[in-house]
């Protein structure tokens, strides 16, 4: 069973490479995660203390240190990925943006 996994992940491949490449260029930076104290808990111990980056385009986070050698993607998650039993992504996504005004 895992080698027809992987025959089917290895004939699909460039298909996903291109799909992922065309929502990580579709993407727009948020920053309300650094605000979420346990998720950027959750972040610090995967990844180390590193200047993080998110992306999110529809439905997918891509999360991205910046380090000396330049960006790199290191994952990427669901908006609706639990973390700590709680949907806090697609929550912080879903709230409403409020605008500056300008005087």
């Amino acid at each position: 069973m895992d080698l027809q996994l992987d025959s089917l992940v290895r004939q699909n491949k460039r298909i996903w490479d291109r799909i992922i490449c065309a929502k990580l260029h579709e993407a727009k930076d948020v920053r309300i995660f650094h605000n979420n104290t346990r998720f950027m808990e959750r972040m610090y111990e995967r990844y180390g203390f590193e200047r993080f980056l998110f992306l999110v385009e529809s439905d997918i986070i891509f999360i991205i240190c910046e380090t000396e050698i330049g960006k790199i993607v290191r994952t990427c998650i669901d908006v609706n990925w639990p973390i700590y039993g709680s949907y806090i992504i697609a929550d912080l996504i879903k709230r409403p943006k409020y605008k500056k005004k300008v005087c």
